[in-house]
């Protein structure tokens, strides 16, 4: 039970007795009638990010900056093959919109496409163009701006009158045709 009510009151701050800090701290120096002796400069500047030690070398760079590949681990002395560049330009899914999932581009409905202006495009791309539509027409609600104000084209394609800005692909579900 004292155990449990000592860890319960427990402190990294040492127990001055009331007094404080500065008291406390000099109630221990050997030197009562004086302030505390400073500490002598430190020798070494203290690292900043430009004086830090170099981080180890990559993989790469570790391969590269051996003598000729040598000891490689091989038996009969042939040199690593080499890794191709990939030349799709994958992983970042760029603008194109040509990908699969999200950047895969999709069939949209007569009405989606008559307010969008295209046929087919990737919901990203979607989605930019409803922001785009969203600012010409000035649909954003003054009391709220996160949300929108639909028009009649707007309305028609959504069913709502008004709802939040980021939620729309919920609403264009039905408006995504499957090929």
């Amino acid at each position: 039970m004292r155990a449990r009510a000592r860890a319960a009151c427990w402190s990294p701050q040492p127990r001055t007795g009331g007094r404080s800090a500065r008291a406390f701290a000099s109630h221990l120096s050997p030197f009562t009638d004086t302030a505390a002796p400073t500490l002598p400069a430190p020798s070494q500047p203290p690292q900043t990010p430009s004086t830090k030690a170099a981080a180890p070398a990559s993989r790469k760079q570790r391969r590269s900056d051996d003598d000729g590949g040598d000891d490689d681990g091989d038996s009969d002395g042939s040199p690593k093959k080499s890794r191709k560049a990939s030349t799709s330009g994958g992983g970042g899914g760029g603008g194109g919109g040509g990908g699969g999932g999200f950047t895969k581009p999709v069939r949209l409905s007569p009405e989606l496409a008559a307010l969008v202006g295209a046929p087919s495009m990737s919901r990203p791309q979607l989605t930019k163009a409803l922001f785009a539509y969203y600012k010409d027409k000035g649909l954003n609600d003054p009391a709220d701006r996160r949300y929108i104000v639909c028009d009649a084209p707007l309305a028609a394609i959504t069913g709502v009158e008004r709802f939040q800005a980021f939620g729309v692909q919920k609403y264009l579900k039905p408006h995504i045709l499957k090929d």
